[in-house]
């Protein structure tokens, strides 16, 4: 087994195909990350026209309130107690539907991306740059093709040359001596 590092075109071919498989990867990504903020912005934006809705409802629910209690404030005071008791409650249930929404914010902003992260990333012609820049397939059929010539090519001399040497070896050579019959 030898210690050498693989030849030249296996070790390009390997570091194209990792280069492509890498490129490859990053778009999926590149993709996927851009799904995923379209949809969050997607929610943020479904999550605001909910709570405005919501925001709607509770000003108007208030102003029907401060009506009704300037009304009633001439009523006896049990009719008043009653009141405020069913006010407390829906102002309860709209604080801890408030205190869900923060809390689902704080999620979203927690999982979002920043500018720096998105600053950094690979752009479409940083991409389309590097896919300019490598081998397509028949370039590299190409140059296997050249590649076996030269070596066959190269064999040839070396055949050559080996015979070269073999023919001048023989001639230094001292003559074959006939063996001696008595």
């Amino acid at each position: 087994m030898s210690s050498e590092l693989p030849g030249l075109e296996a070790r390009m071919s390997a570091q194209e195909r990792l280069q492509t498989i890498l490129h490859a990867r990053i778009e999926e990504v590149s993709q996927d990350m851009n799904t995923n903020f379209r949809q969050l912005v997607e929610y943020q934006r479904q999550n605001k026209r909910e709570m405005e809705a919501r925001f709607d409802k509770s000003d108007a629910f208030m102003k029907a309130i401060a009506q009704d209690v300037h009304d009633s404030f001439k009523q006896q005071g049990e009719y008043q107690l009653e009141f405020e008791q069913k006010t407390d409650a829906r102002f309860d249930k709209i604080d801890t539907r408030l205190d869900a929404i923060e809390t689902r914010l704080d999620t979203i902003e927690v999982r979002m991306a920043t500018k720096d992260d998105i600053a950094n990333m690979a752009t479409k012609d940083d991409i389309a740059s590097i896919e300019a820049r490598m081998a397509t397939k028949d370039d590299m059929i190409a140059l296997e093709g050249r590649l076996h010539g030269d070596m066959y090519a190269m064999e040839g001399r070396i055949l050559d040359a080996f015979k070269q040497l073999v023919t001048a070896v023989e001639r230094r050579l001292p003559p074959p001596r006939a063996s001696r019959k008595s």
